[in-house]
């Protein structure tokens, strides 16, 4: 069974006044008055003027209505419809044959019984036209195809004499005789003279309605119009044309080669009558409506106070530029089409923004379109924007918002709040794209699925969600598995790491991404505590992959992974302080990424006390008192005296990094540090093996170069000596010849400065 609140409008006209939102019937009413009451011996054009969309039709619909209902006006409505004659040559005939018919049910004869087939009706009507019909209706007809035929062959008008009778075979013979007879007379003054008299004493007037003139195409435009100044122009017949008067203007010009189109209009028309423009406000009231109806009715709920204000602003900022009906229609079919499917992974507000620009502006639509994708990669520090890329995403947004006034739907200022990264710089006069927003606005973009975020703004534009994106159910999907098992969850987290993303790293860094960005403070402590201790267990492993190693521009997942487990902390000691208490306890006693521990985690947190280095934070950007960080120093550095502990440190990927953090966490010394890379590297495939741990890693537009670097190398053990020994053992090939390999290459990468 079809959704009603999900059917598109078709657009159609109305055709009764129940439906009438803007006062129509009202005006039809009036006009219909006017039109009857008009005095019309000579013939009169009348034009309803209106844009595309304002209601022309159904204002035309239901003044056809007014004058049908009223039995004593002696008046009858002629529809003639010239976009279905499929040969504007045959437009003189439809055009003057639809007048026929009315007189003939005016005159009160009746042809024959309807045929059975087209071919009884053609010998028919051929047949018995002549002697049945009545007399003015007959000649209106003669007198259309005696007009039409120097327009068109007469063979070509036999479908449309013989109404309803297609033209084919035999019946073009049975019928050309009578045709031929029709069509003889070329006195067409006379003749049209003899039927405006006789109009002109019919006790009768006929209004023809012709509607959508303007689409029509420009020549058949122009001969519907040449056909109501001079052929059909007959007393008692009021023609009511439907048009854009600047569309069919220019349709006028093109094909006659006039200068101006509109005062060829003027020639012709006697009163013109243009479409009120509904009030702005009626229009953005109706939008309103329906938007809010259908929200409701595919959600099953009302929005809450903030959704609904953000949906009622939007409406009556870019609702601004809603100028007819149609317009407003088209809006709700765009939202009626796109909302259903991607109702869970958008924001109603900015979808309703974003279709309203589609409609009403859809060159900023278009800008939007391209913007978004490169911003969520640039903003997650995926991609670096170049000059050329930037300035021409901004010269072309100057031009499509070319004001200056903050309250102008046409300037900058009327994306704030909806497209990030996007400034207006005041001093240089100039407009800056892909900006740095907070992480907390971030954060906001990513939790309430906005139309900026990097997670969702796909869902926007198509029925999915960006190809480098979780969805909605993926992320919670991951999330759940945390709530079952911290050991699948670890798995999974290794999984993810494992696993390629197309911008770059891997699943799991964007993955911490996603976690910070959403609403961790309504998690429960038991999901608070899983998550931070499975990161401290597997976080070693994950630095393990190469996917894992920095993007070029964009801080280390090992470091994101530590500012996201302390957020959790500090949260988890709002709600439970034991179960905080003991989550600590664990991750620094069991956490089995040592190396991320000592590098990362306690390091991160000392830095912000100013324990290590010079440049505290404020005590309220403090994740752990100082007693909680000292502690945390004490007993990392007790499990890096321990032998299982010291032999997990040779696994470690970015080894000089994490020696360099021992000596902060020793308070300066170098002492420990020197003497467990002395026990390492008593072995020279050990010693091989802690070197390439040691490389640096440096990245520009010509690659990535990993060099053994002295500053890295020097403060643990002696450098000379490295050399020394890396040459002995480069020259060793014969012995151990992958082992001279690798020192050989170490040898070439060596860096002595820097």
């Amino acid at each position: 069974m079809e959704d009603n609140h999900r059917t598109l409008d078709a657009d159609r006209a109305i055709r009764s006044s129940g439906d009438d939102r803007f006062g129509f019937t009202d005006i039809a009413k009036k006009l219909a008055l006017s039109v009857v009451s008009a005095s019309a011996r000579q013939g009169m054009v009348i034009t309803v003027e209106g844009k595309w969309g304002s209601g022309k039709s159904s204002l035309v619909n239901l003044l056809k209505q007014e004058i049908d209902d009223d039995t004593s006006n002696n008046t009858t409505v002629v529809s003639f419809s010239p976009w279905l004659i499929g040969d504007q040559d045959d437009l003189v005939v439809a055009l003057v044959s639809a007048i026929a018919d009315a007189c003939e049910k005016i005159e009160g004869e009746q042809l024959a019984p309807e045929p059975k087939t087209w071919r009884d009706g053609f010998r028919q009507r051929a047949s018995d036209a002549k002697d049945k019909a009545p007399k003015l209706a007959y000649e209106l007809r003669s007198f259309g195809v005696a007009a039409g035929r120097k327009i068109a062959p007469i063979l070509s008008l036999a479908g449309l004499f013989v109404l309803g009778v297609g033209m084919a075979g035999g019946a073009i013979e049975k019928g050309a005789d009578l045709l031929e007879t029709w069509a003889s007379d070329e006195n067409l003054d006379e003749r049209k003279a003899s039927l405006s008299s006789q109009l002109a004493k019919l006790p009768h007037r006929f209004v023809v309605l012709i509607d959508d003139l303007d689409r029509l195409e420009p020549a058949q435009a122009v001969e519907v119009i040449r056909l109501v100044r001079s052929v059909a122009d007959f007393p008692n017949v009021i023609y009511i044309l439907c048009h854009d008067k600047g569309i069919l203007a220019h349709a006028i010009e093109n094909v006659l080669r006039v200068a101006d189109g509109a005062a060829y209009l003027q020639k012709i028309i006697q009163v013109s009558f243009n479409i009120p423009r509904p009030e702005s406000f009626d229009l953005r009231q109706w939008l309103q409506e329906e938007l809010i109806s259908l929200y409701e009715k595919e959600t099953g709920h009302q929005q809450d106070r903030n959704t609904l204000d953000d949906l009622l602003a939007a409406v009556g900022t870019v609702g601004i530029l809603l100028q007819t009906p149609r317009d407003v229609k088209m809006v709700v079919n765009s939202i009626k089409f796109h909302f259903p499917p991607v109702k869970d992974d958008i924001y109603y507000p900015d979808l309703c923004w974003l279709h309203m620009r589609k409609i009403l502006h859809p060159e900023l639509y278009e800008w939007i379109e391209t913007y978004l994708p490169d911003w969520a990669l640039i903003s997650q520090g995926y991609a670096r924007p170049t000059s050329d890329e930037s300035k021409g995403l901004a010269d072309q947004l100057a031009r499509i918002l070319d004001r200056e006034d903050v309250d102008s739907l046409r300037s900058i200022w009327s994306l704030i709040g909806y497209i990030p990264g996007v400034e207006r710089n005041l001093q240089n006069n100039r407009t800056d794209l892909f900006r740095e927003i907070p992480n907390s606005e971030m954060q906001n973009l990513e939790r309430q699925r906005r139309l900026g975020s990097p997670s969702h703004y796909r869902f926007y534009f198509a029925f999915a969600s960006p190809r480098t994106s979780f969805t909605e159910s993926e992320l919670n999907y991951i999330i759940d598995i945390a709530d079952s098992s911290i050991n699948d969850f670890e798995d999974e987290i290794v999984r993810l790491s494992e696993k390629s993303r197309a911008t770059g790293g891997s699943w799991f860094d964007y993955f911490i991404d996603r976690v910070n960005h959403q609403t961790i403070q309504e998690w429960d402590g038991k999901r608070l505590s899983i998550f931070s201790q499975a990161i401290a267990n597997v976080m070693d492993i994950v630095a393990e992959s190469e996917l894992s190693a920095r993007t070029f521009g964009r801080l280390s997942v090992a470091y994101r992974a530590s500012e996201l487990v302390y957020r959790m902390l500090k949260i988890l000691r709002d709600k439970d302080t034991a179960l905080f208490t003991e989550t600590l306890k664990k991750i620094l006693e069991d956490g089995s990424s040592i190396g991320w521990l000592a590098e990362e985690f306690v390091s991160s947190e000392m830095r912000r006390h100013g324990k290590i280095g010079d440049r505290p934070k404020p005590e309220n950007e403090w994740s752990l008192t100082d007693a909680e960080v000292e502690s945390a120093r004490t007993i990392i550095l007790l499990r890096l005296q321990k032998p299982e502990e010291r032999e997990k440190l040779a696994q470690i990927t970015d080894l000089a990094s994490t020696l360099f953090r021992w000596r902060e966490l020793d308070q300066g010394s170098f002492e420990e540090p020197q003497k467990w890379f002395a026990e390492q590297i008593k072995s020279d495939q050990n010693f091989i093996s802690l070197l390439n741990k040691m490389r640096g890693r440096v990245s520009s537009t010509e690659g990535t170069f990993f060099p053994l670097a002295r500053r890295d190398v020097s403060p643990f053990t002696d450098w000379e000596d490295v050399k020394s020994r890396l040459h002995k053992i480069a020259g060793n090939s014969v012995v151990d010849p992958a082992l001279s390999t690798q020192a050989k290459d170490l040898l070439a990468d060596i860096q002595e400065r820097g």
